[in-house]
C-alpha cells in the first residue's frame, strides 16, 4: 500500500506445503536448502511469526508472516521499521557480506528472500551513492546488532564497504562488481570476529575467520551465459571429521554460512532456448574432499504470471 511519496506498507504472508517420497527426507536440509532463506527459527527476528499449521510422516505445511514493514520518506531519507528484505553482495552463489538474509547456494527459487526484523535509514549521498544504517533487534540485549554501509560507483564499478554486529560477531566486509572487456568479473569478503564476554564488562576477541568470493561470467553466445565462482570458507576445513560440528554451530544454524569445506567452488551454465524457456546446470564442488552436487533447472513461463 502506498500513499503518494510518503509513506508505503509493505506486508506478506506465506503458505507452504512440502511433500516428500519418504520421511527421512521431510525434514531434511538436502530438502529445505533448496527453497530458500535462512534456517529454522527467528534468526534475525525478534518474534518467529510462523510455524507449522500441520505435517504428517511424508508432508509439512507452514505458514510465515515474512514481511511486516511501513517506509516513511524523510527529508534526509528513507526510514523503513519492520520486517524487511536487502539483498547484499556481489557473489552469485556464496555472499560473505551478506548474512541477514543470504541464499543456500544450492537453492532453486531465488525470487523471494527470507524477511529481517530491522530499523534501515538510507540516505541517498549522490546519483550513485548510498548509505544504509540498520539496527537490528534482539530479545537478548547482548545480541542486538546494527550495520553501517557504504556503496558508490567509482570508474564504472560498483563497489561497497560495511561495518556490522551480528548476534555476537562483528563483521567487516566489501564487495566489487565490473567489467574487463567481454568479462564480468565480481568479487566479496568479510571478516569476523567474535566477541567473548559481553555483558560482563570484559569483552575479548575469540574466534576470527575471513570469507571471500571471486568470480567471472562471460556471454559465448546471446543465448548462453558460463559463471565460474571460487568461495574461500575460513569458517570451514579441509579435515571431513570436522563436517559434523561445523554444521551444527549457531552461525549455520543462523543461516549465515553454508557448506563446511574450506574451498568451495561452482560451475554455472544457462541456456535460453526461447523466450518463454530456459535452462541450466550447476556444478557445485567441495574441492577439499573432493565431492560436488550437480543441479540442473528448467524454466517455463506458463503465462506471464506463472512460472513453471
Amino acid at each position: 500500500f502506498r500513499f503518494e511519496d510518503k509513506l508505503e506498507l509493505d506486508v506478506a504472508w506465506q503458505l507452504q506445503a512440502t511433500l516428500a517420497s519418504d520421511a527421512v527426507f521431510a525434514g531434511a536440509s538436502s530438502l529445505s536448502g533448496t527453497i530458500g532463506g535462512t534456517g529454522s527459527g527467528a534468526q534475525r527476528r525478534v518474534v518467529e511469526l510462523g510455524g507449522t499449521l500441520g505435517s504428517g510422516s511424508t508432508w509439512r505445511v507452514d505458514h510465515n508472516l515474512d514481511r511486516l514493514a511501513l517506509k516513511l520518506a524523510l527529508p534526509f531519507g528513507d526510514l523503513t521499521i519492520g520486517r524487511q528484505v536487502l539483498s547484499w553482495g556481489t557473489g552469485r552463489l556464496w555472499n560473505p557480506t551478506d548474512v541477514l538474509s543470504p541464499f543456500p547456494p544450492t537453492v532453486v527459487d531465488r525470487e523471494v528472500r527470507r524477511g529481517f526484523d530491522a530499523v534501515r535509514l538510507a540516505v541517498a549521498l549522490g546519483d550513485v551513492t548510498q548509505l544504509d544504517l540498520l539496527w537490528l533487534p534482539q530479545q537478548v540485549a547482548e545480541d542486538n546488532g546494527g550495520v553501517a554501509r557504504f556503496q558508490t560507483n567509482l570508474l564504472g564499478w560498483d563497489g561497497s564497504v560495511s561495518v556490522g554486529k551480528y548476534v555476537r560477531d562483528v563483521v567487516i566486509g566489501a564487495d566489487l562488481v565490473g567489467d574487463v572487456g567481454p568479462i564480468g568479473v565480481h568479487a566479496e569478503g568479510a571478516y569476523t570476529l567474535e566477541l567473548l564476554g559481553l555483558g560482563t564488562g570484559s569483552v575479548q576477541v575469540g574466534e576470527h575467520f575471513f570469507r571471500g568470493v571471486i568470480g567471472a561470467e562471460a556471454r559465448p553466445h546471446e543465448k548462453v551465459l558460463v559463471m565460474l565462482e571460487y568461495s574461500f570458507n575460513g569458517f570451514g576445513t579441509n579435515d571431513p571429521a570436522k563436517y559434523a560440528a561445523l554444521l551444527t554451530s549457531p552461525r549455520v544454524v543462523r543461516g549465515e554460512i553454508f557448506g563446511a569445506g574450506m574451498h568451495q567452488a561452482a560451475l554455472a551454465v544457462s541456456f535460453a532456448a526461447s523466450d518463454l524457456v530456459s535452462t541450466g546446470l550447476s556444478a557445485l564442488v567441495n574441492l577439499s574432499d573432493p565431492s560436488a552436487m550437480l543441479i540442473p533447472t528448467v524454466e517455463y513461463s506458463f503465462t506471464q504470471t506463472v512460472l513453471v
